[in-house]
């Protein structure tokens, strides 16, 4: 998993029901009728059923991963608490948010969104024995939203960012990504090492 925060951002997609469609499950690519909330026989309803499936426990939360070619479910009490879109050429997301746009795109479309907005961005890099990520998470807190941005070059301090992932959320799963994050600053992941943390609000 590219951090099983690429584990792991919108509820506010439609939720098809079984009746809506006869439709055979997906082959790989991600499907909008695939969000929060929905069960585990839903879930392979619509995506089929997982290229594998993994138990994931971080301080009092019980949960499973289900990989799919497109990136990642989680589940915790048998229903959807996170979906993680890798990858997906055909998949857009909410203000154009998807795996390899450049953040300056994104805060083009995000600029001409109306509405409020509110939530925070986590700046920090991760360290691995492969090297070093600067990663960048916006997290949109009134949509349960949390899009993540890694720098193209981690050895350019003026390298621009880019979308990695999009996570679509309920306030279980908010809470699961940013347990990860503290839990990888407490230094419980013994494989990833958080530095130069920095956490900042935004409104719009």
């Amino acid at each position: 998993m590219h951090r099983i925060v690429t584990l792991s951002a919108i509820a506010a997609c439609a939720i098809c029901w079984v009746g809506c469609s006869n439709k055979a499950p997906s082959t790989g690519g991600y499907s909008h009728t695939l969000v929060p909330g929905v069960t585990r026989d839903r879930v392979e309803e619509i995506a089929g059923k997982p290229v594998s499936v993994q138990p994931f426990n971080l301080d009092a939360i019980r949960a499973e991963v289900m990989a799919y070619p497109f990136g990642q479910v989680v589940l915790s009490g048998d229903r959807v608490i996170l979906v993680t879109i890798i990858k997906d050429p055909a998949y857009q997301g909410p203000f154009g948010a998807a795996p390899g746009v450049m953040d300056d795109q994104f805060q083009v479309a995000l600029k001409a969104h109306k509405g409020h907005l509110s939530g925070h961005t986590d700046s920090y890099d991760v360290i691995v024995t492969q090297g070093e990520t600067r990663t960048r998470d916006w997290y949109d807190t009134t949509d349960n939203i949390m899009v993540e941005f890694a720098a193209t070059n981690a050895n350019d301090p003026l390298a621009p960012y880019q979308i990695v992932a999009v996570n679509l959320a309920n306030k279980a799963g908010m809470d699961l990504l940013q347990q990860m994050v503290k839990s990888k600053l407490r230094g419980e992941f013994p494989d990833q090492r958080v530095v130069n943390f920095v956490s900042e609000s935004w409104t719009k």
